[in-house]
Parts: structure tokens; C-alpha cells; sequence
């Protein structure tokens, strides 16, 4: 009984530590692409193709300014609020955040405090968060949650 115990607890514990690692290694692959893409915008170089490849069909833009009440927008319309997009992509922020995995949304989260929060005046702090989805082999950034 007690190595079957054993056994359990190892291997248990063998797959968290390979989760966590798969985490880490998506994580990595997540600040690449987001650096890249960045990147390319500042130096204009950003293409139609690397939108495609990166970016959801459907956004979620909590920053986004449109005229609808809707916060989704279209792959197509992308372009128009890179510069609402880009700015929120803190790379360095990014870096030190956990990533972490919501299996009934199928989607990866990675997220950083914008403003920390300030007990004399009662503010709560902000946050940014950012969905990826996995579509087609890729992971794709689906969204941007500004928490004020």
C-alpha cells in the first residue's frame, strides 16, 4: 500500500512539474511573438501576414475605441487599433507575470498591474490581461482586458 502511495504522489508530482514547464515554455514562446510584434510596429515592418498568423479573427479590445458598444473586433480591423494594442503589450511587465491555463475556455492568460494601488487615496490598482487561444497549432492572441 504504501508504495502504491509512493508511486501515486510521484507521479503526480512528475506531471505538475512537466505542466509547469510546458507552461514556461509557452510563456516564452508568447513574449517572443508579443516582442516581435511590437517590435515590427514600431519600425512599420508589420505585415498583413504576421497580423494573420498572430492575431484571433475575432479581439477582444477592452481599449479599443469604436463607435459600436461592442468590443469585439473583426481580423480586418485590426490594423485600425494597433496603436490602442501595441501600447498595452509591456513586455518587461509581461515577463514577470505567471501564465496561467483556463481549460474549460481553452485559453492562456498572462496579465501585470498597470497602476499598483494607493491605500490613502482608496484605489484599487489596475491590471492588464491578455487571452491566447490555441487555433490551428498556433497560439493566437484573442483579447485585452484593461481592469481599471
Amino acid at each position: 500500500m504504501k508504495k502504491r502511495l509512493l508511486f501515486l504522489i510521484f507521479f503526480s508530482s512528475f506531471f505538475s512539474f512537466q505542466a509547469q514547464q510546458n507552461l514556461s515554455e509557452i510563456k516564452k514562446e508568447l513574449l517572443i511573438n508579443l516582442k516581435t510584434i511590437q517590435k515590427n510596429y514600431e519600425n512599420k515592418t508589420l505585415d498583413n501576414q504576421q497580423i494573420l498568423d498572430f492575431f484571433c479573427e475575432n479581439f477582444y479590445c477592452s481599449v479599443c475605441e469604436n463607435n459600436s458598444m461592442e468590443s469585439t473586433i473583426k481580423f480586418q480591423e485590426i490594423n485600425n487599433y494597433l496603436q490602442d494594442i501595441i501600447p498595452i503589450i509591456n513586455y518587461k511587465n509581461l515577463r514577470k507575470s505567471n501564465i496561467i491555463y483556463d481549460s474549460e475556455n481553452n485559453q492562456y492568460t498572462l496579465g501585470y498591474q498597470t497602476a499598483k494601488p494607493n491605500p490613502k487615496t482608496d484605489f484599487e490598482g489596475a491590471s492588464a490581461i491578455l487571452h491566447f487561444k490555441p487555433k490551428n497549432g498556433k497560439l493566437k492572441f484573442c483579447g485585452i482586458l484593461v481592469i481599471p
